[in-house]
């Protein structure tokens, strides 16, 4: 098994969870890593916790100044660095958000390798979850002081403060920790259009009969427990015993 790991409080590194992984395909993007096909999201996970080990909180006094992972040319995790970055003030449609906790995923990968071609210097980071600290003009769905998460450009998740677009932004429930509200929306929002989008053209219907190769996967993990509510019958395939007995 792989050892699956969070970042909380920026700064604490957390042990979220202990299972099997399997990599996903580019366009899922998941959140956890076959140490085989992945190897870059291993190394960036310890090379995160090497960069995060020396953040400072920012101060009350200076809201607007926040550590930040970026890189200044595509490679390996050693172009990883944190940097002092000036966050502001929201704008109109936009909102500052205070991170406890973050997201990896393959896109952060491919992005720094350059896979997924992107301007530098580069902010890293797509999943996070946190406290809005101010909002802009015209945001009527968050307010200061909530619990919020997203999964979504820009990148820039890779940092303690930040400003983002508050659209692709939503309201974190009380029920929900921030470091599974910040692993959850990625894989989340993947089965959805699974489930939601992407149907034969006849539909699904309750009793029918689904299909979901990497069901012990972190959108396997999701999307089957989903579809078994929806009351899909489902028939899950998975890579070991072990992760059978998981699905």
């Amino acid at each position: 098994t792989t050892q699956r790991m969070k970042f909380s409080d920026m700064g604490d590194i957390k042990s979220v969870a202990r299972r099997p992984t399997t990599a996903l395909p580019a366009h899922i993007k998941g959140g956890t890593s076959s140490r085989a096909a992945v190897p870059g999201v291993r190394r960036d996970v310890c090379m995160c916790a090497t960069l995060y080990s020396s953040f400072k909180s920012t101060t009350e006094q200076d809201k607007t100044m926040s550590k930040a992972v970026i890189i200044e040319k595509n490679g390996g995790p050693e172009e990883m660095k944190i940097v002092d970055v000036q966050v502001g003030e929201p704008g109109a449609g936009e909102i500052r958000i205070r991170h406890k906790a973050i997201g990896l995923n393959f896109i952060d990968v491919y992005q720094r390798s350059g896979l997924y071609a992107l301007a530098m210097p580069l902010k890293l980071g797509m999943e996070g979850s946190g406290v809005v600290e101010a909002v802009g003009a015209g945001v009527t769905h968050l307010q200061v002081g909530d619990r919020a998460a997203y999964a979504a450009n820009p990148p820039g998740s890779y940092s303690e403060v930040r400003v983002m677009p508050a659209k692709n932004v939503c309201k974190l429930p009380d029920g929900i920790s921030f470091e599974t509200g910040a692993a959850m929306m990625l894989k989340g929002m993947t089965a959805q259009y699974l489930l939601k989008r992407t149907l034969p053209v006849e539909g699904l219907v309750a009793g029918d009969f689904v299909l979901f190769h990497a069901a012990a996967g972190g959108v396997g993990l999701i999307a089957c427990q989903w579809a078994k509510a929806l009351g899909y019958q489902l028939i899950g395939t998975a890579g070991s015993e072990a992760k059978c007995a998981l699905a």
